[in-house]
């Protein structure tokens, strides 16, 4: 029995959105790092001053914030398991994890045999 994992794709409007928020961040990055100056800004506003004065915050706030995002919109909440090209367990469809149980009776269910008390003694436990 083969055991993999793939990440399942967003929808491309989230998957534009990360992007969206990734050039947004190399542009503050550039903003911040730059500074009023580069851009011919004699009256910054506050906010812009306040990167300026604390340029490490700065960045630090615009990359933590902009990788939340990004992970977020890249999130689909996937987890599925397949056995022989056989779908056996959809978290899309059920809205919720499978139990280690239920894995193996639908893996059972496929595969048309009954383990031995050995096999999954650890299961006892459970």
């Amino acid at each position: 029995m083969e055991i993999s994992g793939e990440n399942y794709p967003p929808h491309p409007i989230m998957l534009y959105l990360a992007y969206a928020v990734a050039v947004i961040r190399l542009l503050s990055f550039a903003a911040i790092l730059l500074g009023p100056q580069t851009f011919g800004i004699e009256n910054p506003p506050a906010f812009y001053q306040w990167t300026q004065d604390n340029k490490i915050t700065a960045c630090l706030l615009v990359y933590f914030v902009c990788n939340q995002l990004e992970a977020q919109f890249m999130s689909t909440g996937a987890f599925e398991v397949s056995l022989n090209d056989q779908l056996i367990w959809s978290k899309l469809d059920s809205g919720r994890l499978p139990n280690l149980q239920e894995i193996l009776s639908h893996i059972e269910e496929e595969k048309h045999f009954t383990p031995q008390h050995d096999e999954f003694s650890f299961l006892d436990d459970m």
